[in-house]
């Protein structure tokens, strides 16, 4: 009898695991569409060129430009 207890127990706290799990999954999705609403004017206003260039999107452009640091302008 004691061992289905445990396991009863063990089904809980892996079944709450998966819950905090899947709520931070959720957060964390929330919170990289928020930051990439930021970043896509930021990208557009310092590296414009950089965006027409093909294969070249928002989350390329703003690495290099991160890569660039203060001198953005070293990219074109």
């Amino acid at each position: 009898m004691r061992i289905k207890q445990h396991q009863g127990q063990r089904r809980c706290c892996v079944h709450n695991g998966w819950l905090v799990t899947a709520r931070r999954v959720l957060e964390l999705n929330d919170e990289i569409a928020d930051l990439n609403q930021l970043i896509e004017p930021l990208v557009n206003e310092l590296a414009p060129a950089l965006l027409e260039l093909l294969g070249v999107g928002v989350e390329s452009a703003g690495e290099f430009l991160v890569a660039a640091g203060d001198n953005p302008d070293r990219l074109t």
